[in-house]
């Protein structure tokens, strides 16, 4: 028997019958005699990451975090910068990997009916949230393993090659090319993001202001003290953050697609209303979670979230 091999058979295992559990098969397989050293290796990569397709030298972003969401959870290489890249939590699970989205916590699945692109929608990881990479030297290949109630009772498992679609949509599709992937190790540390401040535009100088008479995010006032103070709420479990006017309570919105100035005009925060908050040095970029698209500063002055590469617009200042 070769008990390297044996091992490595036993973890992509998905169904152990009535009388088997993975724990057992693995411990069983682990420890058998072996002259040639350890048995217990994951090939499944554990650790923080972000993805990036090898091919088109995008970054895999989730677009969006709640089932009301158009789009919502959605994971598309779309993004030239990394700073918009979706940090992800992978974890072993029997018969595969798991893939958690680091800023909202929810699991990334695969549709059964491959009909739909992978989404992190899942508050755990069940079935239908598991994968296996598949080394291929310079990155990985991803596969989708769907194992339903139906499937187990055939002991059949599908097995469904993960690529990018033209839209940047990753989705399991049987018979398709497999995308080419690249795993980049990501620190789990989070900047210090202070509890309130005032938004300063880093190109253009001037300080953000939204009031009650006026809502709208201007990057226009000259002076510091004329300013809004935006107060930075944390949201439980997650990564994210309600930027909310200090004028008028209100808590800041952008539209979904990015046609739409910033607006301090909601009275409750849901999907649309959160950010990721990064820095860099003491430059600050402002994430819109549902869109996956930095804010950035217009000609005009106002903010909108169209900013996919992070460019000298979308940094500001927080004094």
């Amino acid at each position: 028997m070769d008990p390297q091999a044996a091992y490595t058979y036993s973890t992509q295992l998905t169904y152990w019958g009535t009388g088997n559990t993975a724990s057992n098969q693995l411990y069983f397989v682990s420890t058998q005699p072996s002259s040639r050293g350890a048995i217990c290796t994951s090939r499944t990569p554990e650790g923080l990451f972000t993805i990036q397709d090898i091919q088109t030298g995008n970054y895999v972003g989730v677009r969006g975090n709640y089932f009301g969401v158009n789009d919502g959870g959605i994971l598309k290489a779309v993004y030239p910068s990394i700073l918009l890249a979706t940090k992800f939590r992978l974890d072993f699970m029997p018969g595969g990997g798991s893939i958690q989205s680091a800023s909202t916590g929810l699991y990334v699945g695969a549709n059964p009916e491959v009909t739909a692109p992978l989404a992190a929608k899942a508050q755990a990881a069940n079935a239908w949230e598991r994968f296996r990479w598949i080394s291929i030297g310079n990155g990985y290949q991803l596969t989708s393993i769907i194992a339903d109630l139906e499937i187990k009772k055939t002991l059949k498992l599908d097995r469904i090659p993960v690529s990018t679609g033209p839209d940047g949509a990753l989705i399991n599709k049987a018979g398709a090319t497999p995308g080419q992937y690249r795993l980049i190790a990501a620190t789990a540390e989070l900047p210090v993001v202070p509890t309130e401040g005032k938004l300063q535009s880093i190109p253009t100088s001037r300080f953000v202001k939204a009031t009650t008479q006026n809502p709208k995010l201007l990057a226009t006032e000259m002076l510091q003290d004329r300013a809004t103070t935006f107060r930075f709420e944390k949201v439980p479990n997650t990564e994210l953050f309600v930027i909310r006017s200090a004028d008028n309570g209100k808590a800041v919105t952008a539209n979904v697609n990015g046609m739409i100035p910033l607006a301090a005009t909601s009275t409750t925060a849901q999907s649309w209303e959160q950010f990721r908050i990064l820095k860099q040095n003491d430059q600050w970029v402002l994430v819109h979670e549902a869109s996956g698209k930095a804010v950035a500063v217009q000609t005009d002055g106002t903010l909108l979230n169209n900013d996919i590469i992070v460019g000298p617009q979308a940094w500001f200042r927080i004094l």
